[in-house]
């Protein structure tokens, strides 16, 4: 009994335990709103609709995790973009946005429309990318029907490129 009462004390003095932080404030949202309607103004003026059937906000990391969202975006007051997404996960600071699940957007503006399972949205550097190998498949008014992989859309300079098996047709009617 004695030799058992030993080996515990001299466990007990060996070990540390590390408490650490409280990680659950990042990992569990802080509010949870089901079939949400949000709206974001810019200075009085609609910048951004959009519907979900789950919302969720995280206080800690500063981001909204979406569930099957159909958003709208406005440029004066008008429709511009719309699009829809299984889920989306937008960064409060920077607006970023990694959309994924059967992504679709269409620019009324660009009369363009992207398809794919992933798209990312850097902001500050208003670039739009998917993955190295997902495929991406864009179609536009003017008969350009192109589908690759490796997709990147650089908005500030209107490119788009492609890195990989990319096939089509681009622009074969006049607008």
């Amino acid at each position: 009994m004695r030799f058992l009462l030993y080996c515990s004390v001299i466990l007990c003095i060996g070990c540390s335990f590390d408490y650490g932080t409280d990680s659950t404030e990042d990992e569990s949202p802080t509010i949870v709103m089901h079939n949400a309607d949000y709206i974001r103004m810019e200075n009085g003026t609609l910048n951004l609709r959009f519907e979900a059937t789950v919302l969720e906000h995280f206080d800690g990391r500063q981001t909204m995790r979406i569930e099957n969202i159909s958003f709208e975006q406005f440029q004066e007051n008008t429709v511009d973009i719309t699009g829809h997404a299984g889920t989306a996960t937008i960064e409060l600071e920077s607006r970023n946005i990694v959309m994924e699940d059967s992504v679709t957007v269409e620019s009324l503006s660009e009369n363009m429309t992207i398809e794919t399972e992933y798209l990312d949205w850097k902001d500050s550097e208003r670039k739009l990318s998917g993955t190295p190998f997902e495929p991406v498949h864009i179609q536009k008014s003017d008969g350009t029907d192109i589908r690759g992989q490796g997709f990147s859309a650089q908005l500030r300079t209107r490119t788009v490129e492609f890195s990989a098996g990319v096939e089509g047709t681009y622009g074969s009617t006049a607008e």
